[in-house]
């Protein structure tokens, strides 16, 4: 898994067979867009791609995962891999079964009240 966006622009340079400059091309930018997304300007500093150079990269590869390449977790990845602290995750868990059952509770206890006031009503 890349979690770095200039990564993942790299490995898609390299997974088609392009270079930077031949990949420049095929998306249609100036060879020194793919340049400043993938090695730096003069500060070292990557950019981040504007969004018309991302569609322009979903547009010349229609077989390109774009979840993956926005974000860098694989669809089918199992959550706790998930780029998140999974200590976080299980007690975000935790919370939500508490509140489900404390939803199931107030649900039994509505029940119980509409029962009651219906035989009072009668």
């Amino acid at each position: 898994m890349n979690t770095d966006f200039h990564e993942r622009v790299m490995s898609l340079i390299k997974e088609k067979g392009y270079n930077k400059s031949s990949f420049s091309k095929k998306i249609d930018v100036h060879p020194s867009v793919i340049q400043n997304i993938t090695k730096g300007r003069k500060s070292g500093v990557k950019s981040k791609p504007s969004f018309e150079v991302i569609e322009k990269i979903f547009l010349a590869f229609d077989d390109l995962d774009y979840y993956y390449f926005i974000t860098g977790i694989e669809k089918d990845m199992p959550l706790s891999t998930k780029n998140c602290n999974c200590e976080e995750l299980e007690a975000k868990d935790k919370q939500i079964e508490q509140m489900q059952q404390q939803i199931d509770e107030l649900k039994k206890d509505r029940s119980d009240l509409m029962r009651m006031l219906s035989r009072f009503i009668s």
